[in-house]
This record gives structure tokens, C-alpha cells and sequence, in this order.
């Protein structure tokens, strides 16, 4: 790449990040739980609530502050009286080791295997797997928001390094919901926000990187591309 054209690439990525099109990697991503999990596949929903992650600087290195905020009457607290029971995440696999000790603040073992974290019935066998388990054991059990702080002792974490499918290709974020009912005779057995005494196990199947533009922030996205593209050819006639 010639250097006119990588300063003319390097200004449409900060525009596009300015605008949403391409979004920054680093402070902050959110998952759409909107599917259920079943034996094979993640049939799509509505939204059960989301999976936040965002960057912690408070410590040595940075860490990833965990927020599973799920659908209740306001959304805000005492939230649906749901419980988060098993969380479930992937890694970039051109960082992940299996000797990663990841940790949490709240002291509970986070379970560690590249591809080999299961939640049944979706995964079952050796069909794929997640690479993070929360918790290692047993079951969060705790009502939701969820919220605690991820980290890797001696090394930087970013929300961006967890924007990727479990091995299946189908997944970016698995949890287990707990405490959770249904009004409607749905087949699955739990409604958003609603309580009760089932469980369910839903899914995020959407890039957290990928939203869709507005309008608006297309129509500048169009223009600021032709505008860039009609500099570029000035400037190589100009040398003519």
C-alpha cells in the first residue's frame, strides 16, 4: 500500500469508527441473548436480556467488567427475580492457552479448555464447546444483574478478545437462567422476565461488531467515501 492510500485508509477507519459503522474492539461490547438453546441449533427469540462487557483499568492490567442484565419490568432493581445460573464464553483463540488462569473478583473458579466447555443438549459429544465456564462447578446462583470482573494474571484483556463463536460456528455467549416462568404456554417452558420455577439455557448468536448503520450515518458513510475517492483523483492528475 502506497503511503497516500494508507492515509487515506487510516482516515475512513477513524471516520467509521466515529460514525458506529466499524466499532472499536476495546471499551465496551454488548450480546443480544435472543435464541434458545436446543440439541442442535439456537432457535431465534425474543431478546432474554444482554451480556455486557466492558474495560476495567483499575488494576495492573486490564480486565473485563461482566454484566448479564436480563428482561424484567423495568429493568432496573429488584430486576425479574431470575437467577444467572452458568455463563459460558469464547476466547481468541490466537491468545487462549488452556494454562490461562483466568479469575474472577468474586473468588468463584472459572472452568478453562480451549473448545471443550459444553452446554448441554446444544454441545454435546465432541459436536463443540466454549472455552470459559462460569462458574468451574456448581452454579452462580445469583440474581440477576449479574455482575463481577474477569482477569488474566499479567495480561491485558479487552471486550474484543471474547467477540468469537464457539466451535460450532453458531455462538458468541451461552447462559443458564434459572428462577424463570411462563404466561403465554410458550413450549419452551420460560418467558422473558417472567419468574417461575424452571430454567432455560439461551444463547447469543449475533456479532457484537457488525450493528446495522443507521440512514443517516449511511448516507455520511456514502459521501465521506466519495468525497475521499474524488481527493484521491485530483491529486493523481494533478502529477499528470
Amino acid at each position: 500500500m502506497t503511503r497516500r492510500n494508507a492515509k487515506v485508509a487510516t482516515l475512513a477507519a477513524a471516520l467509521l469508527i466515529a460514525v458506529g459503522f466499524w466499532p472499536d474492539r476495546g471499551e465496551a461490547l454488548t450480546f443480544d441473548l435472543n435464541c434458545i438453546i436446543g440439541n442442535s441449533s439456537c432457535t431465534p427469540s425474543a431478546s432474554y436480556g444482554t451480556l455486557t462487557l466492558t474495560t476495567n483499568t483499575s488494576g495492573a492490567n486490564t480486565a473485563v467488567d461482566l454484566k448479564v442484565d436480563l428482561v424484567g419490568p423495568g429493568d432496573g432493581t429488584p430486576d425479574s427475580g431470575q437467577k444467572v445460573l452458568m455463563l459460558y464464553l469464547n476466547f481468541d483463540d490466537a491468545l487462549f492457552s488452556n494454562a490461562d488462569a483466568f479469575q474472577l473478583t468474586s473468588g468463584m473458579a472459572v472452568g478453562v479448555g480451549e473448545n471443550d466447555k459444553r452446554l448441554q443438549p446444544f454441545q454435546t459429544g465432541n459436536s463443540g464447546g466454549f472455552d470459559l465456564e462460569i462458574p468451574a462447578t456448581g452454579n452462580i446462583n445469583q440474581f440477576e444483574p449479574y455482575l463481577d470482573t474477569l482477569f488474566l494474571l499479567g495480561k491485558d484483556l479487552l471486550p474484543g478478545n471474547f467477540a468469537f463463536k464457539d466451535s460450532t460456528g453458531i455462538l458468541f455467549v451461552g447462559l443458564h437462567i434459572g428462577n424463570c416462568g411462563n404466561l403465554t404456554g410458550s413450549p419452551n417452558g420460560c418467558d422473558p422476565g417472567v419468574t417461575g420455577g424452571d430454567s432455560l439455557k439461551v444463547g447469543a448468536p449475533d456479532d457484537p461488531l457488525a450493528p446495522v448503520p443507521e440512514p443517516a450515518t449511511l448516507l455520511l458513510f456514502g459521501v465521506t467515501a466519495a468525497g475521499l475517492g474524488l481527493l484521491k483523483h485530483r491529486r493523481g492528475r494533478s502529477r499528470l
